[in-house]
């Protein structure tokens, strides 16, 4: 990623000049991740969940132990970044020291005391939970890269990571076979979809999902299934104007979800 971010910010901009500042904080916060260099942790493998079949839903790193401090470390970096780009008000101290006082598992949390927080202050709790994950990023993302062979064909029919258990944060459809795939932020685990096009959240057919897009992005849309009132963001690869960057991704399908707050 090093050699590559330089090149793949200016093809990210040169294809939407519009969310120029977005890739910049974008590039900023992977600079960030890409100079952490977290203690290495031991995946809890000699478990049950590493000898059981894939389809039973034990994901492979739950109860991953991260190193506080290191993780805080992280943390406090992205938090400033976030500041400067002005979508982070300046926090008071007190705010600052709770929040980087919170164990790392307190950011995998949807309402947990990073939300609660959020709301106390009059901050986005998503954004708090955004941030706090991207800084967890290295830390899981070095504890799975050595299985990723285990998920890159193996059958995954739940609709949750494989290695972490959080939901995917994006599904990639293949230009070559109509596949799709899901990808995980966190563990930057990528595994095929159980199904084409049912629901990945409740299974739910295809004909209970409608399609969202950006006027002027062809290439990203959001999924809505009708049954359960949640969304996938989805890359149909085949019309992206550039080769692809999953860490940049999480930052431009921003756009999308603001959208369906607006729509949902």
């Amino acid at each position: 990623m090093p050699n590559q971010l330089p090149e793949q910010l200016t093809a990210y901009k040169n294809a939407a000049p519009r969310r120029a500042r977005l890739l910049d904080l974008a590039g900023a916060v992977l600079r960030v991740l890409e100079a952490a260099q977290p203690a290495p942790v031991a995946a809890p493998l000699e478990t049950a969940a590493a000898a059981a079949p894939q389809e039973t839903g034990v994901p492979l790193l739950a109860g991953l132990a991260v190193a506080a401090p290191a993780f805080r470390a992280v943390l406090a970096r992205l938090l400033e970044v976030f500041q400067h780009y002005d979508l982070l008000p300046p926090l008071p101290p007190d705010l600052a020291a709770e929040l980087l006082d919170l164990p790392p598992g307190a950011w995998l949390q949807e309402e947990g005391p990073v939300a609660a927080l959020g709301r106390a202050h009059r901050l986005s709790a998503g954004l708090l939970l955004f941030i706090g994950q991207q800084a967890l990023s290295p830390f899981y993302q070095q504890a799975a890269a050595p299985h990723a062979p285990r998920w890159a064909q193996g059958r995954w029919l739940q609709p949750a990571c494989p290695a972490c258990g959080g939901p995917p944060t994006l599904a990639l459809i293949s230009p070559e076979t109509g596949q799709r795939r899901l990808h995980c932020r966190l563990c930057n685990v990528t595994w095929p979809a159980p199904d084409r096009q049912a629901c990945v959240f409740c299974g739910a057919a295809a004909a209970q999902t409608t399609y969202y897009f950006l006027e002027d992005d062809p290439a990203r849309r959001a999924d809505l299934c009708q049954a359960c009132g949640r969304y996938l963001r989805t890359i149909v690869l085949a019309q992206l104007p550039h080769p692809l960057s999953l860490p940049l991704e999480e930052f431009v399908l921003v756009d999308l979800d603001t959208l369906m707050a607006q729509r949902v």
